[in-house]
């Protein structure tokens, strides 16, 4: 039972609701493409839409456990995070790894079932943004202000997720509202990292936890939101 407290607690399915979002690139598209809501309920724009947002979640957690296992060391440093499981040594990360995997691998599958391309893409692209996230030698979260800027980018891929589970892999998405979702994302992040900063309130144990926060100070951080 005490396994499956922290496996649950690596993987955060308490976070799925956030995948919701996706909703968001549907609202879009039926206006932009000006399709009638009652279109839509249909078993087949059902079908894309559940395989869609289970494939997310699945890719989501995979994600989540990827950025576990690589921050272990440095979350030791978070006054909150060290309490996690694999920083507090109550989960092995080879197992985590081993289901981050799994999860990877379930949730493409799941995803192409839809035969989709645009839409299998779609969820490709938030794999991709975890990884290049996470891990090195590119880890992103690790270089100031490319931190939260790439991190944010799960805002537009799950807007394009909803949008083509609407609409046809050659309709090409609204760059402006896909703009606009990362540019919110942003600010969001960048809050996230003023927070950090004030929370830790000492520069050399930040920049154990996050590197990136070694080039953070409150005032730069609130310009850059």
């Amino acid at each position: 039972m005490l396994l499956v407290v922290n496996i649950l607690d690596v993987f955060r399915p308490k976070r799925w609701y956030r995948n919701l979002s996706m909703v968001l690139g549907v609202i879009i598209a039926l206006k932009i493409l000006n399709i009638h809501a009652d279109q839509i309920l249909t078993a087949h724009h059902t079908y894309f839409f559940i395989l869609a947002f289970v494939s997310l979640c699945l890719v989501a957690s995979g994600n989540y456990g990827i950025n576990e296992v690589l921050d272990a060391e440095s979350d030791s440093h978070h006054p909150q995070k060290k309490l996690r499981a694999i920083p507090s040594g109550r989960i092995s990360a080879k197992l985590v790894i081993a289901l981050s995997i799994i999860l990877y691998v379930l949730g493409i599958a799941t995803v192409l079932f839809t035969q989709d391309i645009a839409l299998i893409l779609s969820v490709c692209l938030l794999l991709l943004s975890g990884i290049v996230y996470n891990v090195p030698p590119i880890r992103l979260k690790d270089r100031a202000y490319v931190d939260f800027t790439s991190e944010a980018l799960n805002n537009p891929i799950r807007f394009l997720v909803g949008w083509y589970t609407i609409a046809a892999s050659t309709q090409i998405f609204p760059a402006s509202f896909l703009l606009g979702y990362w540019f919110a994302g942003i600010f969001l992040m960048a809050a996230k990292r003023f927070g950090e900063i004030r929370l830790i309130s000492n520069r050399e144990k930040a920049g154990k936890y996050r590197a990136s926060l070694l080039h953070y100070d409150q005032e730069h951080l609130i310009m850059a939101m």
